[in-house]
């Protein structure tokens, strides 16, 4: 790769701060992976200088580079509620060896690697609420909870608002916002942002 720049198209995911480097220095930007709107260690790294150091020996600002992240998110008055609604995502992060990530804020998860009762996955379940049931052997109301703060975009819509505009300072170019489910299209999701989320984010804008 060393001298390379990847093809046009090419997005990188960032998994550890490094990556966000090589997503500099290599391609058209990085993507961080769902779930990272609130990491930790990926909103210090956006702030640490030394991350964009292989994109100016590349020739490129750091203006220039774009970074996405992407989140699930939900707005409501209720985050409690809606939290509960992870469990299937929390327990196949744990799943797929991803335990140390939700740990980051605290979050100590042990999911079994074959969770009967769910079909095809925790991710894809058909009967997403059976699901719910189901992860709650493993993942409890106030882990989901958590894990809705930290790392998922849940909230009011000038909290959402808020954190979207916090992003942007931190550097973020573009946020890929996802609904929680699986079978059932994001119409409700894709409403609520467009009606309360976006004239927060513009309030000098005639609606």
């Amino acid at each position: 790769m060393a001298g390379q720049r990847l093809r046009h198209g090419e997005l990188p995911a960032a998994h550890r701060g490094g990556d966000l480097a090589r997503g500099g220095r290599t391609g058209p930007g990085a993507g961080l992976p769902r779930d990272d709107a609130g990491a930790p260690q990926h909103r210090a790294a956006l702030r640490h200088p030394g991350e964009h150091r292989p994109a100016v020996h590349a020739g490129r600002t750091t203006e220039a580079i774009p970074l996405t992240v992407s989140a699930f998110c939900a707005v409501t008055d209720d985050v409690e509620a809606e939290a509960r609604l992870l469990k299937p995502i929390c327990a196949s992060i744990a799943q797929n060896g991803g335990a140390p990530f939700p740990a980051l804020a605290g979050i100590e998860l042990d999911v079994p690697a074959r969770v009967e009762g769910v079909y095809p996955d925790l991710v894809h379940a058909e009967d997403w609420g059976a699901a719910v049931e189901i992860c709650s052997a493993w993942v409890s109301d106030e882990m989901a909870l958590r894990f809705a703060q930290e790392f998922c975009l849940f909230g009011t819509a000038k909290e959402i608002a808020e954190r979207l505009t916090a992003l942007h300072a931190d550097g973020v170019t573009d946020v890929f916002l996802q609904h929680v489910g699986s079978y059932d299209p994001p119409t409700e999701l894709i409403e609520s942002v467009g009606s309360a989320v976006l004239p927060a984010l513009r309030p000098d804008v005639s609606r």
